[in-house]
């Protein structure tokens, strides 16, 4: 009996280690086709992807680029507060601006915010990915302009 408890137990081990395998691959995926360290053109993305968060007044805001395919700079935004009553006022393609050093662009789509909590995607239309850019985001709940910049 006891060959049979051990053998039962190696056995079911294994499969937890199999699933969380699988498990982990799983969450590597992304929907979207993910093209954040090197996309078919060549192009390094050398730094710019990663997450920034800033906390100014009531309104925190986090940009993450999360990937350059055909022309699109992909960022997904992140917007929270507690204080704030009315976020469905601010339009983010009007306060929204990425400064990539010779051009200033607006974004062709952007989530609606509402409520207290917001995520969505911002797109901007580039005709290559930059190694250097800034995005810009002006009276957002204060009169200030708050940076994010990458690399």
């Amino acid at each position: 009996m006891k060959k049979n408890q051990r053998a039962l137990l190696v056995t079911t081990l294994l499969a937890l280690f199999i699933l969380a395998g699988f498990v982990s691959i799983g969450f590597a995926w992304t929907p979207w086709g993910k093209k954040d360290s090197d996309n078919e053109s060549g192009q390094k993305a050398n730094g710019i992807f990663g997450v920034k968060k800033q906390s100014g007044g009531d309104v925190t805001v986090d940009l993450t680029p999360v990937s350059f395919d055909d022309g699109e700079l992909i960022i997904k935004i992140s917007i929270n507060t507690h204080n704030v009553d009315d976020l469905s006022k601010y339009d983010l393609r009007e306060i929204i601006q990425l400064e990539t050093g010779a051009a200033s662009i607006k974004p062709v789509k952007t989530p609606r915010l509402g409520g207290h909590h917001n995520s969505g995607r911002i797109v901007f239309k580039v005709a290559e990915l930059p190694d250097k850019f800034s995005i810009g985001i002006t009276g957002l709940n204060s009169a200030d302009k708050r940076e994010f910049n990458w690399p």
